[in-house]
């Protein structure tokens, strides 16, 4: 009996190892896997290298063209300094980080303010799997063709930057794009979507005579959609002289959504600050809502310009003052509508929309007069903020605005203003990229005395207090 129990065991056995090594062997394999994909080589890297040159710490750090050849999946810690990236293609698996002091072991306690780190003369930083550039300088570079990526706290020192990846998305946060002068724009958005959050766009010079802007140009090209989206982010002393858009120019764009940002000293032939055209694309979401239009300058249109077709873009609760040029702040050309002319409303303008320089080719004709802006002074600060008599405290709308049939939502969810401020701070929004952060004006009686008697003569004045 015994030797039939253990006979009956040992078969178990063997049929149990038979039949389930594969299945354990699959699950350790798994296991393997994903502990690969959890813990991503981390490159450290300096100006010289140090040590075996592995890059495994401070100690044994890599140069930045040793770890570039390497072009695996991982993170590349670089200590402050200069890196010379010519000849390099930095396209490989990796998200970058600059910052370093040299000493942490932890990336949250780097500091690239303290720590400038630049690279300079790499013909292309990105590529398709490139998915983090954060906290450094890139310097007479390109970066090209990046998919779904996030790019923060890093400053484009005469770059330029083209993405064109289908339905791909890339994040700027807290960047600075400066210094580019060539016959294009400094930022190209061809397909796929580019999101700016609080990024300046400073001194970019584009001397072509095509449609692209000063800045930025954001523009269909084949199939795929192109969209822009502009939050917090300032533009100034940017130019196109000879072309559409001294800042920013949108053509065919699927989306494009421009909020609470500035717009100063930027130029072009047509739309000193932003132009666009719509000639076949449709699309939604075309909407400008509570940006500030200052010093801006074109021979057609010195803030802004709009060549239309079947798109009704809104232009909502902005302030526009102090735009030079031949002809008004406002250029305007039609096709064919999709069902009104772009709706303007809630604006502090410095001069009467039926004013406009429009330029109609179809048989409609454009209404501005039944929308609701107000002509005067919006006696802003030297700093573009509001002063505390300002026209453009709580003039706002807040409220969804109506484009066709469809509602827009003048914020889009934004709950704060350029300055990082409260958006809203009292009965309604602020007109302009600005939110008053005072108490409201108080209207206070004084009564007169015209005899100089010391008593009232039963007249008042009523005046606001602020």
């Amino acid at each position: 009996m015994r030797k039939e129990i253990f006979t009956m065991k040992k078969n178990i056995k063997n049929y149990l190892v038979m039949h389930l090594r594969p299945f354990i062997t699959c699950l350790i394999l798994i296991g393997l896997s994903f502990n690969a994909e959890a813990q991503p080589t981390t490159y450290y890297v300096t100006p010289t290298g140090a040590g075996t040159h592995s890059g495994t710490s401070w100690a044994e750090a890599k140069t930045f063209a040793e770890a570039v050849s390497a072009q695996v999946f991982g993170e590349m810690w670089l200590q402050a300094g200069n890196y010379d990236g010519s000849n390099q293609d930095l396209s490989g698996n990796m998200s970058i980080y600059g910052g370093f002091k040299g000493t942490e072991t932890l990336r949250a306690d780097r500091n690239p303010v303290q720590n400038v780190t630049i690279i300079q003369n790499c013909y292309n930083i990105g590529g398709q799997f490139i998915s983090v550039l954060d906290g450094f300088t890139l310097k007479n570079s390109g970066l090209y063709s990046m998919k779904s990526a996030s790019v923060t706290n890093c400053i484009f020192d005469n770059c330029r930057i083209q993405y064109n990846f289908g339905s791909y998305t890339i994040n700027f946060t807290n960047c600075i794009f400066k210094n580019f002068n060539f016959n294009e724009s400094t930022v190209n958005v061809y397909a796929g979507t580019g999101i700016f959050t609080r990024c300046l766009f400073k001194d970019n010079y584009n001397s072509s005579t095509s449609y692209s802007g000063g800045a930025v140009t954001i523009n269909k090209i084949g199939t795929s959609p192109a969209s822009g989206f502009f939050y917090e982010c300032r533009f100034e002393n940017n130019s196109t002289p000879n072309g559409w858009g001294g800042a920013l120019v949108f053509i065919n764009p699927q989306q494009n959504v421009v909020i609470n940002s500035l717009f100063k000293n930027n130029s072009a032939s047509y739309g000193g600050a932003v132009f666009e055209v719509e000639n076949s694309n449709g699309g939604s979401n075309h909407f400008y809502s509570n940006n500030t239009f200052v010093g801006n300058n074109a021979t057609y249109g010195s803030a802004i310009g709009f060549y239309l077709n079947n798109i009704t873009p809104a232009f909502v609760n902005n302030v526009v003052w102090g735009n030079t040029g031949g002809g008004s702040w406002l250029y305007t050309s039609y096709i064919s509508k999709a069902c009104e002319g772009p709706l303007f409303s809630k604006n502090i303008i410095q001069s009467s929309i039926a004013n406009a320089d429009v330029k109609s080719t179809g048989p409609e004709s454009v209404s501005y007069s039944a929308a609701i802006n107000t002509v005067a002074d919006p006696l802003l600060n030297p700093d573009f903020t509001l002063s505390a008599c300002s026209p453009a405290i709580n003039y706002g709308q807040s409220a969804n605005f109506t484009v066709c049939t469809a509602p827009i939502n003048p914020l889009a969810g934004r709950t704060t203003d350029l300055g990082g401020n409260t958006r809203i701070v009292s009965s309604n929004v602020d007109a302009g990229c600005f939110e008053w952060q005072g108490s409201d004006p108080v209207n206070a009686t004084w009564y007169k005395d015209l005899d100089n008697d010391g008593y009232s003569d039963g007249t008042t004045l009523t005046v606001n207090s602020s």
